[in-house]
């Protein structure tokens, strides 16, 4: 009878670990993507752009 109850916590904590996998990667995957700068995007402050403009001369 003992083992019964052993048996039972033990499925138990296998679908409570289970749930809390299956959330934490749910709420991972529906972070939003970081955007990626635009080729015109200029730093406010030197004026540097981070992708040249391609040399169409």
């Amino acid at each position: 009878m003992r083992y019964h109850y052993i048996f039972y916590y033990h499925i138990l904590y296998i679908i409570l670990v289970q749930t809390i996998l299956n959330i934490s990667n749910f709420t991972i995957s529906q972070r939003p993507l970081q955007k990626s700068p635009s080729t015109d995007s200029r730093n406010p402050k030197t004026g540097f752009r981070l992708f040249p403009s391609p040399n169409t001369s």
